[in-house]
């Protein structure tokens, strides 16, 4: 009787250990979006997400994408400094998310028949911003920045 039971106990272990240890949350796109929205808001200009589009947000193994983040976090950017990037697994998913100013955002607009223009407010220094998003759990991996010249 004892064998029968340390054999059960042996095959139930590892299924009693599983369902304890607490798994994170998978994120979908949404979600990965709105992270790297509340990452970069701090360092835009106008702070409205509005004037902000997305150029991709898709899944991607580390070793995908790892060459785009190891160069500067941060190209002739003002503003709060992005922190350190954490070490990208290769074999790894992430959310990796890529953003710019929205173009229309950044065209004047024209009042009525005169020759005056009046400009929108515009998103002046940061002109691409890439994110890589743990795709469980959600932490930021990995930011870049690329920001045109700042006087």
């Amino acid at each position: 009787m004892k064998f029968a039971a340390r054999h059960l106990l042996l095959l139930i272990a590892p299924f009693l250990l599983a369902s304890c240890i607490k798994q994170l949350p998978a994120v979908n796109r949404q979600q990965a979006i709105d992270i790297a929205w509340v990452t970069l808001e701090p360092n835009t200009d106008t702070h409205l997400r509005k004037n902000w589009e997305i150029l991709d947000a898709k899944k991607v193994q580390g070793g995908e994408v790892v060459s785009e983040f190891i160069s500067t976090r941060m190209s002739q950017c003002p503003g709060r400094m992005v922190p350190e990037n954490l070490p990208i697994k290769v074999s790894s998913e992430y959310w990796y998310i890529k953003v710019s100013p929205n173009e229309e955002i950044s065209q004047p607009i024209t009042d009525s028949p005169s020759t005056s223009t009046q400009t929108a407010i515009l998103e002046n220094q940061i002109s691409e911003a890439m994110f890589l998003i743990d795709s469980f759990g959600g932490s930021v991996v990995a930011q870049k920045l690329i920001c045109q010249a700042y006087p």
